[in-house]
């Protein structure tokens, strides 16, 4: 009896086993694309089918399977269908999850997809339209209409889903523009041949705009027919070419030939400004620049006396620092190359030789004419200040005898030996003295005086010189004719 009831027990025991693993058993899904493949834009209709059927069904659409649910639905049907969209070309993987709400049991299922790259073909201009530009668009890109010359057209426009070029010739009396053929036209801003404007004439071949060649050649551009064409042309007497037109020249002047200013004067051919340059002699000259009949010219003038040139403009001749001469203005103090150096020298207006001032290192205070007779100074350098009657204070005396250099014993001899020795005084001085006059030159710092001092010291010795040789020569005539 016990065992019956244990086998009893036993068989209700598998039976509920075999009964709970049935009530969980996986659903069987199976899932289909319709198109699986094509060219984008791509709408797929994705079905699901469940087997065993019965109960209530859940269906979850996973597009692109990343995880993400596209669609759900609840439907007692075993077998339900959803649309996926795929705008961009690729392979890509559908799935399905299915679970019945009755008996708990799952299933899913998946389903590959190709999209295509899109093969429609359109045409912005409708087609062959050699009239119109447009562009044309494929599965390549895009292809716009072109012009390869002035008369053929490169048309684009579909056949089939492919874009395909034609080289096609423009209709008589059109040329072909920016892609189209258009009727042939020829226009000019200024109005045709127009020399006192810039323009800019415009055909089939594009835009061509008034210039200058020089500064008295425009290149006018006007329209002959429905072309273009440039001429030439020399602008009218009076005028210059200016940035494609010939115009009356203008110039301006701000200082007015006023020499004592730098300024810049403005023409058609630019800024010219005043300028000190190299002048005759060695002088530095002002190149000063006025208006003359609309340009700007040069006049070089010398500066007038007392003023030299300085950055372009005639100043005040100061005194020269380092020329040698201790100039009014100069002391010891600001210039003691010239002046003698600022050693015991007070500057208070009068010489004191007990302080040690002369006129070689005070020459501010101590000057010939002062009324003091310094160290420097001698009756015969100075008799104003040391009376001529005898050796200053703090000079020294030496004799020395001077020999005879006429020694002659007749008028005769008397006068030619005063001929020689003017002949021979006179050939010794003259290269020092021309040399005096070459360092006048040098030292002159545009000095206009100073200059004129020199060309006479040099001019004076020259004559000089010519004198004494001409002299001498007179005398040997005068004797030849006397006979001896």
């Amino acid at each position: 009896m016990k065992i019956k009831i244990v086998t009893y027990i036993i068989i209700i025991a598998l039976f509920l086993i075999i009964a709970h693993q049935t009530a969980h058993a996986a659903l069987t899904v199976t899932l289909s694309a319709n198109p699986s493949s094509g060219n984008a834009p791509l709408t797929s209709q994705l079905t699901a089918w469940v087997t065993p059927s019965g109960g209530l069904y859940k269906y979850e659409f996973d597009c692109t399977k990343d995880g993400t649910i596209d669609h759900t639905f609840t439907t007692p049907l075993a077998t339900y269908s959803y649309n996926c969209t795929y705008s961009n070309p690729g392979s890509y993987t559908a799935k399905v999850d299915v679970t019945n709400l009755t008996t708990n049991e799952t299933g899913s299922d998946t389903v590959s997809i190709t999209v295509n790259p899109s093969a429609v073909c359109s045409d912005s201009d409708g087609g062959v339209n050699t009239s119109q530009k447009g562009t044309c668009t494929d599965s390549s890109g895009s292809h716009t209409d072109s012009c390869s010359s002035s008369f053929i057209l490169n048309e684009w426009s579909c056949s089939g889903n492919t874009c395909q070029m034609q080289a096609m010739g423009c209709p008589a009396g059109q040329t072909c523009q920016n892609g189209a053929c258009v009727t042939a036209s020829c226009s000019d801003s200024d109005g045709g041949v127009n020399t006192s404007q810039k323009g800019t004439c415009t055909d089939s071949s594009g835009s061509h705009t008034d210039s200058c060649s020089s500064s008295f050649i425009l290149n006018e551009w006007s329209c002959s027919g429905n072309t273009c064409q440039m001429q030439a042309m020399g602008c009218p007497a009076g005028q210059t070419c200016q940035n494609g037109a010939c115009v009356a020249p203008s110039c301006n002047d701000p200082d007015g030939n006023d020499i004592t200013q730098q300024t810049t004067c403005t023409d058609a051919s630019g800024s010219h400004t005043d300028r000190c340059t190299p002048g005759p002699m060695g002088a530095v000259q002002v190149d000063e620049y006025v208006c003359s009949g609309g340009n700007c010219v040069i006049q070089s003038q010398m500066c007038p006396a007392g003023q030299f040139c300085q950055n372009g403009a005639c100043v005040a001749a100061g005194p020269v620092c380092g020329n040698g001469v201790c100039e009014p203005g100069e002391t010891p103090a600001n210039c003691p190359a010239d002046c003698g150096g600022p050693g015991p020298c007070n500057n208070n207006g009068t010489c004191e030789p007990a302080l040690g001032e002369n006129s070689n290192n005070c020459a501010a205070d101590c000057f010939c004419g002062d009324g003091v007779c310094d160290s420097t100074e001698t009756p015969a350098s100075c008799p104003a200040d040391c009376g001529g009657g005898g050796p200053g204070p703090g000079t020294s005396t030496f004799t020395f005898t001077l020999p005879n250099p006429i020694n002659a014993t007749s008028i005769q001899g008397m006068i030619d030996s005063l001929i020689n020795l003017a002949f021979v005084i006179g050939i010794a001085l003259a290269p020092v003295l021309i040399i005096v006059g070459g360092l006048y030159f040098i030292l002159s710092g545009g000095d206009p005086s100073k200059i004129e001092t020199a060309k006479k010291i040099i001019f004076y010795t020259l004559i000089g010189l010519f004198v004494v040789i001409l002299a001498r020569a007179i005398i040997g005539i005068i004797r030849t004719i006397l006979g001896g």
